[in-house]
């Protein structure tokens, strides 16, 4: 298993798709890690540790998105473990925490201490879930 780290402060700034965020993370002494450089373009992103959403081309692609957006808005204040560079490079595989909720996306977690939201989101080796289908459905009400 590889080495996680963390926790660090950080700042979703926005969602790519259902599974990967734009974050600012305060990484201590006075260093952060931005998200975009100076000119807009987008430079880390971070993928939600062990979710698999769907293409953004797809309707399912669309609902995670919302889905994601509705559970984390952009501006939220996280905290965040890292465990790696994403397989597909690019990015970051991240756990993120929600302050004030007992929210976790991360292994970690156990489903007693987390609501239905995020059993949603929990992310398990080996096990996908199909977010997108319940997304939809939590959109549609």
């Amino acid at each position: 298993m590889s080495q996680a780290y963390g926790p660090y402060p950080a700042k979703v700034l926005d969602w790519h798709d259902g599974d990967t965020a734009h974050i600012d993370v305060d990484t201590g002494f006075s260093q952060r890690a931005a998200a975009y450089t100076l000119a807009g373009k987008p430079q880390l992103s971070a993928r939600v540790y062990g979710i698999n959403a769907p293409e953004l081309s797809t309707d399912a692609g669309k609902a995670a998105l919302a889905y994601a957006e509705q559970l984390c808005p952009p501006g939220t204040m996280v905290t965040v473990i890292s465990h790696s560079w994403d397989k597909y490079g690019g990015r970051w595989d991240a756990a993120i925490s929600l302050p004030d909720v007992s929210i976790k996306w991360s292994r970690s977690a156990t489903a007693k201490s987390m609501s239905t939201a995020a059993r949603r989101w929990s992310a398990h080796r080996g096990r996908r879930f199909a977010i997108w289908r319940e997304s939809r459905r939590a959109l549609s009400r």
